[in-house]
């Protein structure tokens, strides 16, 4: 699927109750229990988000939630291949882990995914030895909430960037979401950005949208997300085929070449995956409201 859902992780919404004391081994091994559902769910990748920890703890979580997506993915690739070669939902079954805010444990781990808080870039701009190891063979990300820190991100060389908050959202509680303006802005202000960086690398730089972003409110902001594509591409599409001839395939490749000018690549989930019963249904739901609201008409 050309517009990805990345699912952010919390521990502490797999807690017990008890949500004031200390992370118990049932804790853990249920917080565990959540990632391997997530690698089977259909989400693309998971940011291993968990900030309060000590690195030191932040190490031995990264270790086990590693070990858990190997085994996952070379599980899923098995499964794929004895299955159908020719399954076209996810053209490898593969779950991205990126770890987060530490960077010292990617070096150390020797982990190519990483995203950082924007907070971090600074420290780590005196050093770029690290992320552009990690980056080399994988991909290094960061978080914005402005066209400052945009320029920030893309002189500092990034990825990806994940955007917010969209709409208000328990992680940041009481801030008001910027809504899908917000989005328009930042997709904007790449076509802008000059400084040193050639126009295609900003062009095709993903953005993903984050920020209290749930299956109740993922239509609409589809919609919205539909309506920054490009009207000139949409016409000569229009033109080049009739809408009832043109075959499946045709329709997937229009409409990833339209995503790719909007440059939105797709969205962030924290709490809903962290809290629902079963995340393989509830991605599934999700990503029929993507197909229809975005996809329907190509």
């Amino acid at each position: 699927m050309c517009f990805q859902i990345i699912a952010i992780t919390d521990r502490k919404l797999c807690k017990s109750q008890s949500a004031n004391t200390k992370n118990t081994a049932k804790d853990i091994d249920k917080f565990l229990a959540r990632l391997e559902l997530l690698t089977k769910s259909g989400v693309d990748s998971v940011i291993l988000r968990e900030k309060d920890l000590r690195e030191s703890e932040y190490l031995a979580l990264a270790k086990e939630a590693i070990g858990i997506f190997e085994s996952a993915n070379k599980a899923n690739k098995t499964n794929s291949t004895n299955t159908n070669k020719a399954n076209a939902n996810n053209s490898s079954n593969e779950c991205k882990l990126i770890l987060h805010n530490f960077i010292e444990v990617a070096y150390k781990l020797e982990y190519p995914f990483f995203h950082a808080p924007f907070g971090a870039l600074e420290d780590l701009t005196s050093n770029k030895i690290l992320p552009q190891k990690i980056s080399e063979n994988g991909a290094f990300g960061v978080s914005i909430h402005s066209l400052e820190e945009l320029a920030v991100a893309l002189d500092f060389g990034v990825d990806y960037v994940i955007a917010g908050n969209v709409f208000e959202s328990a992680c940041k509680e009481g801030v008001q979401g910027r809504g899908v303006e917000f989005l328009r802005k930042i997709s904007g202000g790449l076509e802008h950005y000059k400084n040193g960086l050639t126009k295609d690398f900003a062009k095709n730089l993903p953005i993903y949208a984050v920020g209290g972003i749930c299956k109740e409110n993922l239509a609409m902001l589809c919609k919205d997300i539909k309506n920054t594509l490009p009207n000139s591409h949409t016409q000569a599409s229009n033109n080049a085929n009739n809408e009832n001839s043109k075959t499946s395939t045709q329709k997937a490749k229009t409409m990833e070449a339209k995503i790719a000018r909007a440059k939105i690549a797709g969205v962030c989930m924290r709490s809903v995956l962290m809290e629902c019963e079963n995340p393989k249904a509830y991605i599934a739901q999700c990503k029929e409201i993507i197909t229809k609201e975005i996809c329907k008409d190509f």
